[in-house]
């Protein structure tokens, strides 16, 4: 017997193979997971290693995150790239007529990647305490719920957007976080640091800022649609999907407050470039938290 409307009843409804993680390129996501996190504990040890005094302390010193950015750059370039090959072309529409409930191959194996980046996220978070910040867990925690949840499959549609395109972001980031990590970066290229600033920034807003609070509302749309008429498959699963969905959407907004804020204080010191003092911009940039 099971409970209608319960999360055990959606789960048991989806069919036997809905949570099978094993049909991924690895496996399954957590092997993913384990085996991301094995390869970027790997790159700390061989730049630890190979580090000289040449490069500078602080490489061996940021080694630990410098591993995190490389590999979070490289999946985020994954996602970013497969999810706007199946997300931008009209494809997506003529495979997941229904939004909400159809099933489609290439998303399922996008969101298998994204669980186990997720899981990636959370073990990293933990390990780096520059990173140990409550807003960091909620958000990978969610976001694994949420890309696990449509495994069911639920919002097939949508998930090449929100686990996909929004991704691109961390491309930018990856930059802006090199500069932040490796003073002498910054003080030998002050105009570039800026540029890849002003891009994260842009980026940001127009895809997580912008974009993503649209995408969120066409599908919260659907889902209070369906739980008012009745039609929905998995209500309990659709009610958290509206709540997760808000958190999530105000924490994009949150973020692009605080880089708004980053750019803002940047543009102020491009005077100071210009004259050939960089000491200020060094300031204001190591005040920044990592990532």
């Amino acid at each position: 017997f099971r409970p209608q409307g319960t999360v055990t009843m959606a789960i048991g409804a989806a069919g036997p193979g809905a949570w099978n993680l094993h049909e991924g390129p690895l496996s399954s996501s957590l092997t993913i997971a384990v085996e991301t996190l094995v390869i970027e504990i790997g790159f700390q040890a061989v730049v630890r290693f190979f580090s000289s005094e040449a490069w500078g302390s602080s490489v061996k010193e940021n080694s630990r995150l410098l591993g995190y950015e490389v590999m979070g750059t490289l999946l985020c370039l994954y996602f970013g790239l497969y999810g706007s090959w199946l997300w931008f072309p009209a494809e997506i529409g003529i495979q997941c007529p229904d939004h909400l409930y159809d099933d489609w191959a290439p998303v399922a194996t996008l969101l298998r990647w994204h669980v186990a980046y997720q899981l990636w996220g959370l073990a990293t978070a933990y390990r780096l305490p520059s990173l140990r910040k409550a807003e960091t867990f909620v958000h990978h925690s969610l976001a694994a719920l949420a890309a696990a949840v449509a495994l069911l499959p639920y919002g097939h549609y949508y998930a090449p957007f929100f686990v996909g395109v929004s991704e691109l972001t961390g491309a930018f980031l990856f930059f802006v976080d090199v500069f932040k990590l490796f003073p002498g970066l910054r003080e030998a290229y002050p105009v570039l640091n800026l540029a890849f600033r002003a891009l994260f920034a842009l980026a940001h807003i127009a895809l997580r800022c912008l974009y993503w609070p649209y995408v969120a509302l066409l599908m919260m749309n659907e889902n209070v649609r369906q739980l008012t008429s009745g039609q929905a498959r998995y209500p309990v699963v659709t009610t958290l999907n509206i709540f997760g969905n808000v958190i999530l959407t105000a924490l994009q907004l949150y973020w692009g407050v605080l880089i708004i804020r980053m750019a803002s204080r940047s543009l102020n010191q491009v005077r100071t470039v210009d004259s050939g003092t960089t000491e200020p911009l060094l300031k204001s940039d190591s005040s920044e938290s990592s990532g």
